[in-house]
């Protein structure tokens, strides 16, 4: 980073509405090309830029977050490599917008489905810290950028092959607790930890995306850098509609298949039923 980057960065700011508002942290130490990713990534799926509006040209990003161009083309790269834009001679980068959002009725815990195939679930936490609300993820879910925020990250295993890596975020003032616990007891368990303390999870809202592992996450997961991924994000409510967690787990599902199970009872039963006639 410069010494003109560090001068004439605007200051980051939560949940942005429009790619304008966004703004860079240093305070994190998440690479400045992975938060300009991270936040197009998330205007991309929030549909900012229709499929024949161009998105900003590399001057522009360049002006307004104030770093250097192989930042910006790192960044462009990065969501080039991950299907999110393409680039078109003479006319400009355009967002291509994801295709289907798939909605899952229930949620399971990742032990509870592995010990169902007949796998055992084992983990290893890689991180457990204390963010600032300003951190990578407030963007992506700014409920929780009200104060501090508590970070666990953890590679989760079936039969010691690594599959997921997970990332954990939730309030720090409320979740403290979890810091003084054993995450890596086998029998841990969040949903049950955070129920102790008197924090009920009500539902569950997430999506589910293509993505590529990062240098960082193949090394984690014992795979190559780029290979493809699947992301889910979810972010949990408790009872009172509250976001008490947001999660975000990168699988390889050549090892650990999605399963979709669809039940058409109900809909069935619509179909049948005798509807009134209109007069």
């Amino acid at each position: 980073m410069s010494v003109g980057e560090a001068r004439t960065r605007r200051r980051a700011r939560a949940d942005p509405s429009r790619w304008t508002d966004a703004a860079l942290t240093d305070e994190t130490g998440v690479p400045l090309y992975v938060q300009i990713r991270n936040l197009l990534r998330e205007r991309i799926r929030l549909g900012e830029w229709a499929p024949d509006t161009p998105m900003p040209t590399e001057e522009e990003l360049i002006a307004h977050f104030g770093v250097s161009r192989t930042t910006v083309r790192q960044a462009m790269s990065d969501l080039a490599a991950e299907g999110l834009v393409v680039r078109k001679a003479g006319r400009g980068t355009f967002a291509r917008q994801p295709l289907m959002v798939v909605r899952m009725e229930q949620w399971h815990s990742l032990t509870a489905d592995l010990k169902r195939r007949g796998l055992r679930p084992s983990k290893r936490i890689l991180c457990v810290e204390k963010l600032d609300a300003r951190a990578e993820i407030a963007h992506r879910a700014g409920e929780l950028a009200e104060g501090e925020i508590l970070h666990l990250r953890s590679v989760r295993f079936a039969d010691d092959v690594p599959v997921v890596v997970l990332d954990n975020y939730f309030p720090f003032r409320l979740c403290k607790f979890l810091m003084d616990l054993d995450l890596e007891d086998p029998d841990f368990s969040i949903e049950h930890a955070l129920f102790e303390h008197g924090i009920e999870l009500a539902r569950a809202t997430g999506e589910i995306a293509a993505t590529v592992a990062s240098e960082l996450e193949a090394q984690q997961l014992e795979i190559k850098a780029g290979m493809p991924l699947v992301e889910i994000a979810t972010k949990t409510y408790n009872a009172d509609g509250r976001v008490v967690e947001y999660s975000r787990g990168v699988i390889v599902t050549q090892r650990y298949p999605l399963a979709l199970h669809s039940d058409w009872t109900a809909e069935m039963r619509d179909m049948t039923t005798p509807q009134p006639t209109s007069l």
